[in-house]
């Protein structure tokens, strides 16, 4: 085989994984500012053992007080999926009184007695943060086309990220003292995501979405309780998403430097 077909060959194999997206996304994030480390492990609580997520992405805000710097953080957890026929389905319903309520944020060095969503931070966190911009909140996912798997990949996908993001949380990653942080569980896909709910008239609808905010409950023997919000985001809608995200981390630092009794100090 001339070297140039073998070249163009495996170009073709490569473009049908993952690992491009991987690349980008990385590239990506970094040139906003984040600091990226790729396919990393964390242990699986369930299976006892190593798991691998795709991305781990940090992003800073820094003030200072005195003599000491204090950091907020966002720590995002990312999972990217490719599927290039087969498209996602994401099954929504309105959002609740509960969902409106519960804003599941994970942080890690703000004080234990002190429940900070409750402060002073939600009406204008509500306005600003992208897990308010969706009207619906995901509940249960499809893949069509896909034999004997349904929602299979799209779960495997949630759930390693949300692991992922538990195990930073309960090791306190970027929680150092005088620092806040943040942690994200998130899909990047690069694909066909649709929306799937209920009309006026009791009928499914189906639309082309750019992102879809799923609420992600779990609990097993080895993790009790946890409430994440887990964004899947198409590739193309990345940036803007990452723009709120941007907004949200400069609103959360301006609010702890103005409230700095309930960072958790040295």
């Amino acid at each position: 085989m001339p070297r140039n077909d073998e070249k163009k060959k495996i170009i073709e194999e490569i473009d049908k994984t993952g690992f491009p997206l991987e690349l980008r996304v990385s590239k990506f994030l970094q040139d906003e500012g984040y600091y990226v480390a790729n396919n990393l492990y964390f242990i699986d609580q369930d299976e006892g053992k190593g798991r691998e997520v795709d991305m781990r992405a940090l992003k800073n805000y820094e003030f200072y007080s005195g003599r000491k710097n204090y950091f907020i953080r966002h720590l995002l957890l990312i999972e990217c999926k490719k599927s290039a026929e087969k498209p996602w389905i994401i099954f929504t319903s309105p959002k609740t009184v509960y969902d409106k309520r519960l804003f599941p944020l994970q942080a890690r060095g703000v004080k234990e007695n002190i429940k900070w969503l409750d402060y002073d931070v939600p009406a204008k966190l509500g306005e600003i943060h992208p897990f308010s911009k969706n009207e619906r909140c995901g509940r249960s996912f499809f893949e069509p086309f896909s034999s004997g798997k349904d929602g299979k990949t799209i779960y495997e996908s949630l759930i390693k990220s949300v692991k992922a993001a538990i195990a930073m949380r309960d090791n306190k990653y970027a929680a150092a003292p005088n620092d806040v942080c943040i942690y994200y569980p998130m899909v990047i896909f690069d694909g066909k995501l649709y929306e799937a709910y209920l009309d006026e008239k009791n009928k499914i609808n189906v639309q082309k979405a750019d992102s879809i905010m799923v609420s992600f409950f779990y609990e097993s023997p080895k993790y009790q309780d946890e409430k994440f919000t887990v964004p899947i985001v198409t590739e193309r809608y990345l940036s803007t998403f990452c723009s709120d995200l941007d907004s949200t981390l400069q609103f959360l630092g301006e609010f702890f430097k103005d409230n700095m009794s309930l960072i958790k100090a040295t």
